[in-house]
């Protein structure tokens, strides 16, 4: 399965037969704030075979430029964020202008415990202190597929997709809201899900109003590996340990072989 692109395609110019071609119900179009660019097609209702379908798009990804996604809408509405005009606050930056080092970096010096904190607050952050640990190195393994049909027949929404040329782009082009109480430049975040693809195998596959779904093809094999990945969650989203997890050791041994890397931001 190809997951680079030449090019992006354009879900603006989708015919309802090109869509029903890749394997899509009849679809929505996801519009940026104001009705403004059409950013993603989704089917209007939630349908069956989620796996099937997405694993047939995203095969065809490298020709069509057409990223398949499992788009979640809020709990109990039918149509939030993707179809009420709750994404495209913030157009961002370029992803390609950031360093995720430094990305990661800062986001981690804005989460710790302040230095008037007592030592007990700095327990969660354990094998690690204030500085971040730097980037994990990347797992070795061949990657193993069948993470993207666990991942995918994990997911709850609707299936549609994004014009991108690699899926990390997708928070981006999307000009996603999730994290916006930590942060709103999807540039930042989709330069740190590029090296997540690079050193993980880890791509995008589901998003919510204030959730992702990763697929990791090549996760973690070892707890010291799955700390230094851990450390890279916790900057990315804190809320997977304050609110989740408890600490980074504890976040670590749930990725060790994980094939599905899940956050939520409050």
């Amino acid at each position: 399965m190809q997951r680079r692109a030449d090019r992006a395609g354009d879900p603006a110019t989708l015919e309802p037969s090109a869509l029903t071609q890749l394997g899509l119900a009849t679809c929505r179009a996801a519009r940026l704030r104001g009705d403004a660019d059409i950013v993603a097609q989704i089917e209007a209702v939630p349908s069956s075979n989620l796996a099937r379908r997405w694993q047939r798009i995203a095969e065809g990804f490298a020709g069509h430029g057409l990223w398949p996604l499992v788009f979640e809408m809020l709990r109990r509405t039918e149509d939030r964020p993707w179809f009420a005009g709750e994404i495209g606050f913030d157009a961002g930056t370029d992803p390609a202008d950031h360093d995720a080092a430094a990305v990661l970096s800062a986001w981690w010096a804005a989460m710790v415990p302040s230095q008037g904190e007592s030592d007990d607050a700095l327990a969660v952050l354990a094998p690690f202190d204030r500085r971040f640990p730097g980037l994990a190195p990347a797992t070795a393994q061949a990657p193993d597929d069948a993470a993207f049909v666990l991942s995918v027949g994990a997911a709850q929404g609707r299936l549609g997709v994004v014009g991108v040329t690699r899926p990390a782009d997708a928070v981006a082009v999307l000009q996603w809201t999730g994290p916006t109480n930590h942060y709103s430049d999807m540039g930042q975040l989709a330069a740190v899900l590029r090296t997540w693809e690079d050193r993980f195998g880890a791509y995008v596959v589901g998003i919510g109003f204030d959730t992702l779904q990763l697929a990791v093809t090549r996760p973690p094999t070892n707890f010291e590996h799955a700390c230094r990945v851990a450390a890279e969650h916790m900057a990315v989203c804190s809320d997977c340990v304050y609110q989740g997890e408890g600490s980074i050791e504890a976040l670590a041994e749930s990725l060790v072989g994980a094939s599905t890397w899940s956050f939520w931001w409050d």
